[in-house]
């Protein structure tokens, strides 16, 4: 917590260095209303302007109908594979009764393996909220629709089981985050700025193929007739995609070992003139700071995939930046938020996934002109999470005779509510960049709701503290433009308990990549 502390020291000073810049700046001109790179001041507020090339106003017309055939489609799918799976889900028929069926009685956690709690809910819950925002609906209907669909499925198809309190979460919350960032994506992609190539409309189908279907059941075109970006498309839309690619060396415990890295990191800030010149305030509320990043590594057998979502909720941004790009923004408010990484490595084998629930978000940059960049991203909110249990082992060989959380004897996980932070710092200079991330978890255990509650005989406590930082040095050397070669070193250490058993992993890695940026 003391690094919370200090990260929250530093953003009361930037916002106050923020807050002291002059609000009553005077129009700066020299470049024509509505140019992309040009923002003239209006007191404080954005320009109808602008407003009217927010991302939101160029997608096709609403289509509520259309979405819910969309939303029907898909639970369809799902109700096709649940029942063509009987066989495997006989195990959880719990068959409780039409009177019990909605009361609180039958709300309890279940007992699926780890993947399917905390994979596969959250992204067929991305599936439910983009064919919503795929057809022109707001974020606030869309996250509607995902709500919708995850309550059908669990009151109305599940209908021979218990309601999973852990589906109700899962499901819809990090289907909110990823879905968003999907959406937009799909969205910028099938938004060409003039005329699309043939590679853009190819583009848009592989990489928005929902957003491409409703546009061509629209009919209209789609050409949003602003300036174009690097990539040929609305530049009022701020960007950024990283791939990278790479090699890392991970010690846990005695054990070594030799890894491939594969990644990639991408956010979508759709306010029209973000680090751009110009001064102005505005209340943000349709998800305008998205992000998704995922890695995977691998070697020798072993294996860890890690994935963050994030999307904003709402709040005030305001930025002031001069004609020589001096100057700052910040954008306080609320986000919502996902979180999975399981690891299987030699003497780090970890499982953990967590909804961030809304809590605090903040994101702030200061430019020293054109070459230099200090960026800051911070996170704050209370948690559910699924986590496993590293002393289940120890406790059990204990206790051999005691019956526990059948999600802990089944799968090794318990279920947790708890509270976490994120800070991210990098500055830029020139072509070198220095940051570094910090992520921290804390989380206590669910006792009373296990899927069998009447037949334990004991249900025990468990605390688990994670802690996962990264460093890097981010050097470009080569004139291309967008690629770079990284440096990072990166700690995760795991403390969980379980009743009075304690066991701590910890990992460090050494990574060497290639990476671009566009």
């Amino acid at each position: 917590m003391i690094v919370v502390t200090r990260a929250v020291k530093w953003l009361v000073v930037l916002a106050a260095l923020l807050c002291a810049t002059d609000a009553s700046a005077q129009p700066m001109g020299g470049c024509p209303e509505g140019a992309p790179d040009c923002f003239v001041d209006t007191g404080g507020s954005v320009s109808s302007a602008h407003r009217a090339y927010r991302l939101q106003h160029k997608q096709a017309e609403t289509h509520h109908l259309r979405a819910f055939a969309e939303e029907v489609t898909w639970l369809t799918i799902g109700t096709t594979w649940y029942w063509a799976a009987r066989h495997k889900n006989l195990v959880d028929w719990d068959r409780p009764s039409a009177k019990k069926r909605f009361t609180l009685d039958v709300i309890r956690m279940d007992n699926n393996t780890f993947p399917i709690n905390f994979t596969l809910h959250p992204w067929s819950g991305s599936a439910y909220y983009a064919a919503a925002r795929s057809n022109g609906l707001s974020f606030a209907a869309s996250s509607g629709y995902a709500l919708g669909a995850c309550i059908a499925w669990e009151y109305g198809i599940e209908f021979r089981e218990k309601v999973s309190f852990n589906d109700l979460i899962f499901t819809p919350l990090p289907g909110i985050s990823l879905g968003e960032f999907f959406s937009r994506l799909m969205i910028y992609v099938n938004r060409p700025a003039q005329a699309p190539t043939t590679a853009q409309k190819i583009a848009g189908w592989v990489f928005g193929p929902l957003q491409a279907f409703s546009d061509a059941l629209d009919r209209k075109s789609k050409v949003v007739d602003v300036p174009a970006d690097a990539l040929g498309y609305s530049s009022f839309v701020h960007h950024s995609f990283r791939f990278h690619l790479g090699m890392a060396l991970q010690s846990s415990g005695n054990n070594d070992s030799l890894l491939s890295d594969l990644g990639f990191d991408g956010a979508f800030v759709t306010i029209p003139s973000y680090q751009k010149r110009g001064h102005f305030r505005s209340f943000l509320h349709d998800a305008d700071f998205s992000r998704f990043w995922m890695a995977f590594v691998q070697g020798g057998g072993d294996h860890e995939f890690d994935s963050y979502a994030d999307v904003s909720l709402f709040g005030v941004y305001e930025q002031n930046i001069d004609q020589d790009l001096r100057g700052g923004s910040i954008f306080l408010g609320s986000s919502l938020g996902y979180r999975a990484r399981r690891s299987f490595f030699p003497g780090f084998r970890d499982e953990l996934a967590v909804t961030h629930l809304p809590g605090l978000a903040i994101e702030s940059s200061l430019l020293f002109g054109p070459s230099a960049l200090l960026q800051l991203s911070f996170r704050l909110a209370p948690d559910f999470a699924g986590v496993r249990s590293l002393s289940y082992d120890r406790w059990q060989a204990a206790n051999p005779e005691a019956i526990g959380k059948t999600a802990l004897a089944k799968q090794g996980y318990v279920y947790s509510f708890g509270v976490s932070s994120l800070l991210e710092l990098s500055l830029q200079l020139r072509r070198v960049t220095l940051g570094g991330r910090t992520w921290f978890g804390a989380f206590n255990s669910v006792e009373g709701l296990d899927r069998s509650q009447e037949t334990l005989t004991v249900d025990p406590r468990g605390v688990d503290r994670v802690l996962d930082w990264v460093s890097y040095l981010r050097v470009a050397p080569l004139p291309w433009p967008g690629l770079a070669l990284e440096l990072s070193l990166m700690g995760r250490r795991h403390v969980s308990t379980l009743a009075s058993y304690s066991t701590q992993i910890d990992a460090l890695r050494t990574t060497l990549r290639t990476q671009v940026t566009f």
